[in-house]
C-alpha cells in the first residue's frame, strides 16, 4: 500500500469502483439487486456462450455473439451503476455506448456478411 493511503482516513479515499466520467446516479439504481444481478447474470451467459463457441472453433457464431454480447454491455452501462459494471466502466456513459454499439455492431455485421466458405 502507498504510504499515502496507508496516512489517509479510509473515510476520504474515493471508493475505488466508482468512474470519475459517470454522473452520480445511473438510471436504474433505483432497480431491485436483483434484476441488476440477473442482468449481469445474462451478460455472463453471453460472454460464456462467446467461450463455448470459441472452444468448438465456430468462429463466425463465436464472433456473431461477442458483438451481441458487446452492444447488450454497451445498454447496460446506461442503467447499472459503476458499482456493478465494475471495470466495463471505462470512460463516459456516452463514449461508452457509442463504443460498444459501434464495435459490437461492426462484429455482428461482419459475422454475418462473411461467407462461410463451405463449412
Amino acid at each position: 500500500m502507498r504510504e499515502i493511503a496507508r496516512r489517509a482516513d479510509p473515510g476520504e479515499l474515493p471508493d475505488p469502483l466508482a468512474n470519475p466520467h459517470s454522473p452520480p446516479r445511473a438510471r436504474g439504481a433505483h432497480w431491485d439487486r436483483r434484476i441488476q444481478l440477473a442482468l449481469i447474470g445474462l451478460l455472463c451467459a453471453g460472454f460464456g456462450a462467446f467461450g463455448v463457441f470459441l472452444g468448438l472453433e465456430r468462429w463466425r457464431r463465436a464472433t456473431f455473439t461477442l458483438g451481441l454480447t458487446m452492444m447488450y454491455l454497451a445498454l447496460l452501462r446506461q442503467y447499472l451503476p459503476d458499482s456493478m459494471i465494475g471495470v466495463f466502466s471505462v470512460r463516459s456513459r456516452t463514449f461508452d455506448l457509442v463504443f460498444g454499439l459501434f464495435l459490437g455492431g461492426s462484429m455482428v455485421f461482419l459475422a454475418a456478411s462473411v461467407d462461410a466458405l463451405g463449412s
